[in-house]
């Protein structure tokens, strides 16, 4: 067969099934978003994210989907069997673009009853061998252009949380307690340190600053934000409040990406460029020297942008 006639069959499968290969500097980001079979409204919104997810990347394949967090509601996949990681993940984001890894932060729902079910399922390359969480906090380098590098952190922000070590909280989410703070600060801070990176990315489940239901995390302005000033982070990505919205405040843009599958209400919060309370996700493109975040909505359509610089 001639080198011209497969390349023309090769831009027909293209057109029709979508880009087979991922753009290394493309990313996914959801939270709050895993629902069971006993929340049949809110899987449906789940399900109408995903399916706008894969229509978004039909030709733009990503290099990862960020999960924020809050990844199965209410308690958490507990145990690596769990049914929850079929229903609420393998049979819902089931686009061809989305046949990639999906890196995974812990939210508070998580911990519930146990985070080990989550931590576990990645480790034994369970289903569709996507769910990557490497531990409890970790991280990842990837080449998003020729010779540029970013890293993404991946924060276990629960245990900064001091409620959640007190009364029924505490007790339901007793392995909380068994985590260091000030182990991962201080691996967070030599993480950041590393040298030769261009773009630095944190991504945890509880906001800096919110103007949803939760509002501001004060353990996360005391404790993690002059952290990420210090490093100069172009990025903080969470969820936990249940809708979307940027932030620019404080030499940091951080972005609160948590409307997968509900959403609630919303206040006017200081640095606040942009919220709505609309399903949807966010979707970041890094490159050589310019990055762009985007909010699109469950039909697609792009509700903002955000311009990053290095």
């Amino acid at each position: 067969m001639k080198k011209s006639t497969v390349a023309l069959l090769l831009s027909i499968v293209t057109s029709v099934l979508g880009s087979t290969t991922a753009d290394n500097g493309h990313f996914l980001l959801i939270g709050d978003w895993g629902r069971g079979p006993e929340d049949p409204k809110r899987h449906a919104a789940q399900q109408q994210v995903a399916d706008a997810m894969g229509k978004a990347t039909a030709n733009n394949k990503p290099a990862a989907v960020i999960c924020l967090g809050d990844n199965f509601y209410p308690n958490g996949a507990s145990t690596v069997d769990s049914p929850l990681f079929d229903f609420a993940f393998e049979k819902v984001y089931t686009a061809p673009s989305l046949q990639v890894p999906f890196w995974v932060v812990l939210g508070n729902h998580d911990y519930h009853i146990s985070a080990k079910g989550e931590l576990d399922y990645a480790a034994q390359r369970k289903g569709t061998g996507r769910w990557t969480i490497d531990a409890r906090y970790w991280s990842r380098t990837v080449e998003v252009a020729p010779g540029v590098k970013a890293k993404f952190i991946f924060l276990d922000t629960s245990p900064f949380v001091a409620e959640y070590s007190k009364g029924e909280e505490g007790t339901r989410m007793s392995e909380i307690r068994t985590q260091s703070t000030a182990n991962q600060l201080a691996w967070l801070d030599k993480e950041l340190a590393e040298p030769g990176i261009a773009w630095r990315i944190v991504c945890g489940h509880h906001p800096i600053w919110s103007g949803g239901d939760h509002g501001d995390t004060a353990e996360m302005k005391k404790l993690v934000l002059p952290i990420l000033q210090k490093h100069k982070v172009q990025l903080y990505a969470c969820g936990h409040d249940h809708h979307a919205e940027v932030f620019v405040r404080d030499q940091l843009t951080a972005v609160i990406s948590g409307n997968a599958s509900e959403t609630r209400t919303i206040k006017e919060t200081q640095g606040s460029l942009f919220r709505s309370k609309k399903l949807g996700f966010a979707d970041l493109t890094l490159g050589s020297d310019k990055g762009e975040l985007r909010m699109i909505d469950a039909d697609g359509n792009v509700m903002f942008t955000q311009s990053l610089t290095r």
